[in-house]
């Protein structure tokens, strides 16, 4: 091989390895370029999460503040406000073994309430008003007592509820009721609740109550002292004075029994009566 055919070899194995070299450097540099573009990748995907959780959260925010509203919304109605009554939703939420005896059964009205709403559905008050209306029924009957001073010394009524004899017996409600806490007697409570809402009569012929006529805290509490009247409206006559034909009898009747909640003296008690009573000396 003369000189010219080793300088032409020469000049072939230069461009070649030219080449090689440049082929490598491009990959090099491509690779160099997809590892760029993966790592900022992994950052605007980083990047975009944060912003959905941010977005997220405040989203989470708006919802919140839009079901605080709606509570708050519930609660202000027919004069109940969140002032005065807004304790029981908040003890709900908080863990019942934490709390003491007395905020257990204001809790335990609240849920029984939301049970109820649940149950039936077509009563118009709403689970706060409900859980109200549980409460003064307690306290119309015997002021919240525990012990003995929660029997009813003319009929033997017991408990928060002041459940009779005959129903005690009939429901399996324990003669010493009235000795279990507050907090105790609340499957009681919603065991009779259900058994009136689900079989209360309306008319001598029958006729079922109408949920959907359980507008006020009266109407409940009428379910304990006069279930028949439960629906009807402000101006039904509970009961009417026998003129005092039972004065001299071991028993009094219905009307002088309860004669105190006669408010406007006029011998007959009405819903009107009762709700106009207890709201000017308990409730206002």
């Amino acid at each position: 091989m003369n000189i010219k055919q080793l300088l032409q070899v020469g000049i072939i194995f230069a461009v070649f390895l030219t080449l090689i070299l440049h082929n490598m450097k491009t990959e090099v540099t491509e690779t160099v370029e997809i590892c760029d573009n993966e790592e900022v990748n992994i950052i605007d995907y980083k990047l975009q999460f944060e912003q959905l959780a941010e977005a997220n959260n405040k989203m989470k925010a708006k919802l919140l503040e839009l079901q605080k509203e709606k509570e708050s919304n519930l609660i202000i109605k027919e004069n109940i406000t969140k002032k005065k009554y807004g304790y029981l939703v908040d003890l709900a939420s908080k863990d019942f073994d934490s709390l003491n005896l007395r905020d257990k059964y204001r809790a335990g009205l609240y849920i029984m309430a939301g049970m109820a709403k649940k149950k039936y559905k077509t009563i118009p008050l709403d689970t706060l008003d409900l859980a109200v209306a549980f409460s003064k029924v307690g306290y119309l009957e015997c002021k919240n007592r525990v012990g003995e001073s929660a029997i009813n010394k003319h009929s033997d009524a017991r408990g928060v509820w002041q459940w009779m004899p005959s129903y005690r017996k009939k429901h399996g409600v324990p003669e010493n009721i009235y000795s279990f806490e507050l907090h105790e007697q609340l499957p009681y409570m919603w065991q009779y609740f259900c058994h009136k809402m689900d079989n209360q009569y309306t008319t001598p012929s029958g006729g079922r109550l109408d949920h959907s006529k359980i507008k006020s805290w009266v109407d409940v509490y009428a379910l304990i002292f006069a279930p028949r009247f439960a629906d009807d409206g402000l101006d039904v006559q509970f009961y009417k004075s026998c003129g005092g034909k039972c004065k001299n009898k071991k028993r009094k009747c219905a009307y002088h029994g309860n004669q105190g909640y006669d408010y406007n003296k006029d011998g007959a008690i009405t819903k009107r009566d009762i709700r106009d009573r207890a709201e000017a000396k308990h409730f206002n």
